[in-house]
């Protein structure tokens, strides 16, 4: 159990890190220029999701290494909750007064700051991830959707 456990949170730490990659480089790829409306919603998308890869990495030390705690990452990523709200929030004066070149560049933005918001509500609030999307789904049609682990572990 501890095997499967520890590899699950390395492909989470993992993942979140190669999300954030995969991102930048579809971005240096398909935007030619750039523009505040797509730089900003994914650098705030970045740096949630290096929030979660920490938090990954956390547990996975947690993990192997009993000593270590890390008691106050709850404290840390209560901060972060805040900071990532305001920062989610923060797109909204820029959609309205930074002119774009493209209606894409806006549509791209948009799409980048509901994932940030969607990544955010994951980590900090309901889990939103589900191994399999007939749980997701039937989750949501209930409104049982439970508390994120960081959710839980910033309330302690």
């Amino acid at each position: 159990m501890k095997k499967v456990l520890k590899k699950q949170l390395i492909k989470l730490s993992t993942g979140e890190l190669a999300s954030i990659l995969a991102f930048w480089l579809c971005y240096f790829v398909a935007i030619k220029e750039h523009t505040v409306q797509v730089i900003y919603p994914l650098s705030v998308l970045s740096f949630i999701l290096l929030q979660g890869s920490i938090y990954w990495f956390i547990c996975l030390i947690r993990l192997t290494k009993k000593h270590i705690t890390f008691k106050s990452a709850g404290r840390y990523y209560f901060v972060l909750k805040h900071i990532n709200l305001l920062l989610i929030l923060g797109f909204i004066p820029i959609l309205i007064f930074c002119q774009s070149v493209s209606f894409k560049y806006y549509f791209w933005g948009v799409f980048l700051n509901l994932f940030a918001l969607i990544e955010f509500i994951n980590y900090f609030l309901v889990r939103l991830s589900y191994p399999n999307p007939g749980i997701q789904i039937s989750r949501i049609k209930t409104k049982s959707l439970r508390k994120s682990k960081l959710a839980k572990e910033i309330e302690t």
